[in-house]
């Protein structure tokens, strides 16, 4: 009864094996690649350059940085980037809850994206819908009146 699943757990192992190294050879070089990126400064340049579409969004310059790091490096990441933002002072509670908002919903889009692709997914159907329905609620939520976001830690 054995023998019968031995090739079953053999073939399952080579394909386990073959996903795990697949997922080693995109996220290694990605957090290389995003690590150089942060230090050379080149999120604050895509900022830069972003600031025109994020500013219709509600966001200000210094929710930008905590924004960027979430969507490049993940939920944690940007997590962490953006309490610290929120502790320093360097964040009002209506952007903190905006950005908060938005990783919630799109965050790791180059990992994630990459992860599903290898599988076979489409990367343009994993990341237009995810940006466009964070951009609509965070573009919503931003017209709640100041005293919305007092009530919830600005």
């Amino acid at each position: 009864m054995m023998d019968a699943w031995l090739p079953v757990l053999a073939s399952m192992g080579t394909d386990l094996f073959r996903l795990l190294l697949k997922i080693f050879l995109i996220i290694l070089p990605l957090f290389i690649v995003l690590e150089y990126v942060q230090r050379r400064g080149m999120l604050d340049w895509l900022g830069g350059k972003l600031g025109r579409f994020l500013g219709f969004l509600h966001f200000k310059k210094n929710s930008i940085f905590p924004l960027l790091a979430g969507l490049c490096f993940g939920i944690s990441y940007g997590a962490g980037v953006l309490l610290d933002e929120a502790r320093q002072g360097r964040l009002e509670g209506k952007q903190t809850f905006l950005v908060a908002t938005y990783l919630g919903i799109c965050h790791a889009v180059f990992e994630d994206t990459l992860l599903f692709v290898v599988i076979g997914a489409s990367g343009l159907l994993l990341v237009i819908p995810r940006l466009v329905a964070a951009s609509l609620v965070v573009y919503l939520l931003g017209f709640l009146p100041d005293r919305f976001y007092a009530k919830i830690g600005g």
